[in-house]
């Protein structure tokens, strides 16, 4: 029984699977995703997939998760023809996730059936912001990047979810008195 944190996999579901054959990735292990599982490689929503099917994979959103909702909703209920219809503010999240790699889960996204791109939706609208757990005694803070706006007295729960999934971390910093920070 062993614990597992990989982050940042964007779409490459074929080397995800690499790893974890390689680390003899098993149902009583425990596979931490810490966001970024999809955008820029071909397989993205796969790697979602995976993760829905395995109740010992816990994810965690990452910025292109984030980036992604607003656009993929949008694509549940239209069709991209219909981008001239399309309000202002679902057309910049479109380009700024564009920018950033997100035409390979759109095209992915729409090869879906509507059964599964609604799945993938919940999915992503139910991945956590963060998750603290214990490990031999050692306490770990799980989260896909730094946390912005740090102060040893704010509660976990107190950030907002933008805070912890867009500024990298300031690895300088011991942000906790007994805990470690994992981005």
């Amino acid at each position: 029984m062993a614990t597992f944190i990989i982050s940042d996999v964007h779409g490459e579901y074929q080397k995800l699977l690499e790893i974890l054959d390689k680390i003899h990735f098993n149902d009583a292990d425990t596979l931490y995703l810490l966001g970024d599982m999809i955008d820029r490689g071909k397989q993205s929503l796969k790697i979602l997939q995976f993760a829905m099917k395995h109740s010992n994979v816990i994810t965690i959103m990452g910025n292109h998760e984030y980036m992604a909702i607003g656009p993929l909703t949008w694509l549940y209920y239209n069709d991209l023809q219909n981008f001239e219809d399309m309000n202002v503010d679902i057309k910049e999240q479109f380009i700024e996730w564009l920018n950033v790699g997100g035409k390979s889960t759109i095209d992915e996204y729409q090869l879906l059936a509507k059964n599964e791109q609604n799945e993938i939706l919940i999915y992503l609208n139910e991945l956590l912001q963060y998750k603290e757990l214990e490990i031999n005694g050692n306490n770990f803070v799980l989260v896909h990047a730094g946390i912005d706006n740090f102060s040893p007295v704010k509660e976990l729960s107190e950030y907002k979810l933008e805070e912890l999934i867009f500024n990298k971390p300031f690895y300088y910093l011991k942000y906790f008195e007994n805990k470690f920070l994992v981005t």
